[in-house]
């Protein structure tokens, strides 16, 4: 298991319901590759080698804000995207089969990547 942390207050800018309310592609563009930049930094800060997992995983994310819980797909979805070549190969079924968004009391945003044993896609 590999767990980092993002240094990252989660407003509702990052917001699903923001995001595409009307948000223009240039900035949800610019976000993006921000975010992608921040996992990556805070992946190297933490010392997180540039290690592929070499079976599926899932990803367990745990966010500390005042959005509903499934209005942070849309940061899940960035995190995803910024660890993909670094330790996973790619988002798709074959690499992640369950992702996880919860709640805690911590700062930031918690991430958590493990494989999963024998779990087969049909």
């Amino acid at each position: 298991m590999i767990k980092f942390h993002i240094d990252l207050k989660v407003t509702g800018a990052y917001g699903l319901n923001k995001w595409y309310s009307g948000t223009h592609w240039t900035k949800r563009k610019k976000t993006a590759d921000e975010i992608h930049q921040l996992v990556l930094v805070s992946m190297l800060q933490q010392k997180i080698k540039r290690k592929i997992f070499k079976e599926p995983v899932e990803i367990l994310f745990k966010y500390n804000s005042k959005l509903d819980i499934d209005n942070h797909s849309v940061l899940s979805k960035m995190i995803i995207d910024g660890v993909k070549g670094y330790l996973i190969e790619d988002d798709n079924r074959k690499y992640v089969k369950r992702i996880t968004q919860e709640f805690y009391d911590g700062e930031g945003v918690e991430v958590e990547i493990k494989e999963v044993a024998n779990v087969k896609t049909k």
